[in-house]
């Protein structure tokens, strides 16, 4: 166990992400048919920092930025799993020079 182990808590799983895209599409049509939160009601509040980057400049952004977004995390968690192995390593060359 690492005392310095980076850890990332996005899910990489495509079925999670469709069904969060569903789900908010759905949310966004029933606000539509019940006269939900004006266009200048959202400007104001600004993007709502828990929600999807991707749908902070437009409600329906293009496929190309999701396939982007998810391509930039899979990259992100990549090194961080590299800096780990790093780490490990590091620590096995000192302790192998040290003789433990």
């Amino acid at each position: 166990s690492s005392c310095c182990a980076l850890r990332s808590s996005v899910s990489m799983a495509p079925s999670g992400q469709t069904a969060q895209r569903e789900m908010h599409n759905m949310m966004l049509q029933s606000q539509m048919r019940e006269g939900g939160a004006g266009d200048e009601d959202r400007l104001t509040q600004g993007p709502d920092p828990a929600g999807d980057p991707a749908r902070w400049f437009s409600v329906t952004p293009p496929l190309a930025l999701f396939k982007s977004q998810s391509s930039f995390v899979r990259a992100v968690e990549i090194c961080v799993r590299l800096a780990n192995l790093r780490t490990t390593m590091v620590r096995s060359e000192v302790a192998y020079l040290r003789g433990d």
